[in-house]
């Protein structure tokens, strides 16, 4: 997921560039779906770490109870980095549809301008 709101970022970015479209909305949408997923995936390879790094502790006779409170504090990290999750989604979908809709409407503009350009050089 955390690709796939990297490649529409970029994408509302070249389009926004390319064109009069206000993509900014969408653009930024998907920036913090980007910026909660990495939370979340660092948050995931960090306790992972730690579970490894305690494990080795242990080995050697060493007291791991701060292992055990740095995971569960990476842990909270993670939950909290996908609360909006949903949210986030919605905004996402929310901004493409408003993209889709003005993009459409600058169609039909651009196309009623181009026929009455037709009917003046008749």
């Amino acid at each position: 997921m955390r690709k796939s709101a990297k490649k529409l970022r970029y994408a509302a970015e070249a389009v926004g560039a390319a064109t009069s479209l206000k993509t900014k909305r969408l653009y930024n949408a998907c920036k913090q779906m980007q910026s909660s997923l990495g939370d979340f995936q660092d948050a995931v390879t960090s306790r992972d770490r730690l579970v490894h790094m305690a494990d080795a502790a242990r080995r050697r006779g060493e007291d791991t109870f701060g292992y055990g409170l740095l995971y569960q504090r990476e842990r909270t990290i993670g939950l909290k980095s996908l609360e909006e999750y949903s949210e986030e989604v919605k905004a996402i979908r929310s901004a493409y549809e408003r993209l889709t809709k003005n993009a459409k409407e600058q169609a039909k503009k651009k196309n009623r301008k181009d026929r009455k350009e037709e009917k003046k050089q008749k």
